[in-house]
C-alpha cells in the first residue's frame, strides 16, 4: 500500500495511505500546485471529493481549514483507506464518506448544491478505465448545480485533451488550466460567466469567499 503526505495545515506532514490497486493518485507536485492556486479559497469551504480514491484532496482541504468534506468512492478498499486516513489525521469530525458510485450520488443528489469546491480525479480510459469517465463527468449537467455561487470544479484530465472543445453544451467556463507531466488540472466554473481558456480569473475566488462569509454570518 503506497503512501503520500498531507502538505500543509493542521495535519501537515501526516502520512496518507493509498489503495494497493485501481487508483491513480494525484502527484505531489500537482497537489501542491492545486492548493497554491486555490489559496484562501479553501478556508471555510464546503468540499466535495468525487472519485475520491485515498481521499487525499479532500483531506488536504480539511487540513487547510475547509468547513467540511464529502467523499464519494465506490471501491471498498478505497473507502477503508479514506476512513483510515481521516482517523490518522484527526479530521474525521468534519468529513463524511458516501460509499457508492458517482453516478448514483448524482442521481440521488438531484438539484441540491452548496459546495464551494468540487475535486474530481476520475479513472482515465488512457490507463485502462472501462469508460471515458473524464468526458462523462465533464458533460453531466448535475455537476454545475452542485456548486454554490462562485464555486469551483477542479477536474483532472490527461494532458493534451481539450475539454473546452468538448463542452458542446456550454456547461463550463474555463478559468485556467495547468499541466503537470501527464496530468492537466482544469479550473472550471458554471458556463456563461465570460472567462476564456487559459485565463486565471481571480473574481470567482473573491466571490466564493464573500459567499462563505455571508453564510457563516447567517449560521451564527
Amino acid at each position: 500500500m503506497g503512501m503520500s503526505r498531507v502538505i500543509a495545515g493542521s495535519a501537515g506532514g501526516r502520512r496518507l495511505y493509498a489503495p494497493k490497486a485501481g487508483v491513480r493518485p494525484t502527484t505531489g507536485r500537482a497537489k501542491a500546485a492545486l492548493f497554491s492556486w486555490l489559496g484562501e479559497t479553501v478556508r471555510d469551504a464546503r468540499v466535495l471529493d468525487l472519485f475520491a480514491g485515498s481521499g487525499a484532496l479532500g483531506i488536504e482541504a480539511l487540513s487547510r481549514g475547509a468547513e467540511s468534506a464529502l467523499f464519494v468512492e465506490l471501491a471498498r478498499e478505497a473507502c477503508a483507506v479514506i476512513e483510515r486516513n481521516l482517523k490518522a489525521t484527526g479530521l474525521e469530525r468534519n468529513a463524511h464518506l458516501r460509499p457508492g458510485s458517482v453516478a448514483s450520488f448524482l442521481r440521488g443528489r438531484g438539484a441540491q448544491g452548496g459546495f464551494d469546491l468540487i475535486f474530481c480525479d476520475p479513472p482515465w480510459i488512457e490507463r485502462g478505465a472501462d469508460r471515458d469517465w473524464v468526458g462523462w463527468i465533464h458533460a453531466r449537467p448535475e455537476v454545475p448545480r452542485l456548486l454554490s455561487p462562485g464555486g469551483w470544479f477542479i477536474l483532472e484530465a490527461p494532458t493534451g485533451r481539450d475539454l473546452a472543445a468538448e463542452d458542446k453544451a456550454g456547461l463550463w467556463t474555463v478559468r485556467d488550466k495547468r499541466a503537470y507531466g501527464t496530468t492537466t488540472l482544469w479550473f472550471l466554473q458554471p458556463g456563461g460567466e465570460g472567462g476564456e481558456e487559459g485565463e486565471a480569473d481571480g473574481e470567482g475566488e473573491d466571490t466564493a469567499g464573500e459567499n462563505r462569509k455571508s453564510r457563516k454570518a447567517d449560521d451564527s
